[in-house]
């Protein structure tokens, strides 16, 4: 596991390992400890914590992502979805990588096409709303979203306009 990542990286070239750490606002651990009970997946909120620190330190941001210092990112996981902070020092005092996690909120039901629509209709969004807004709307991972705006436009709901907005058809 864990000793067969680090010769990896010694091999790839890597001049040494950057610590990583992963901590909890005591907001961030109330609202797991509330949502854990409701979870199919997790026997409680320790074993969603551990889960949640497990994601961060592999560091599942895009290789683009990770050439940023400083960014939040989210993620779902079961019926969760996790907000949280990256920075990553350069100086001395801070040096190394370092997670905190800010917020943890219910997906309260998986999103769907008919829920995109209802919310554009509901919104009256007529300038339009990207991918992006919709994922922090509805509590989903952005792959998710894209797929059912990709449905929506296959099946003549929205149209995809060339600043990546999505508008209502007419």
């Amino acid at each position: 596991g864990e000793e067969a990542g680090e010769e990896a990286g010694e091999e790839a070239g890597e001049e040494e390992e950057i610590e990583v750490s992963v901590t909890f606002e005591k907001r961030a651990l109330q609202e797991l400890r509330d949502l854990s009970s409701k979870s199919d997946l997790f026997s409680d909120s320790k074993a969603m914590q551990d889960t949640i620190r497990d994601v961060l330190l592999s560091d599942p941001r895009s290789r683009i992502s990770k050439k940023h210092t400083e960014q939040t990112y989210s993620f779902t996981l079961d019926n969760i979805y996790v907000t949280c902070n990256f920075i990553q020092g350069k100086q001395e005092r801070m040096a190394g990588k370092a997670w905190l996690v800010t917020k943890v909120v219910e997906r309260i039901s998986p999103i769907s096409q008919e829920k995109i629509l209802d919310y554009l209709r509901e919104e009256e969004c007529g300038s339009g709303i990207t991918v992006q807004k919709l994922t922090r709307i509805f509590y989903a991972s952005p792959k998710e979203v894209a797929d059912l705006v990709d449905l929506c436009v296959e099946s003549g709901f929205i149209r995809m306009e060339r600043n990546k907005l999505f508008l209502l058809k007419n």
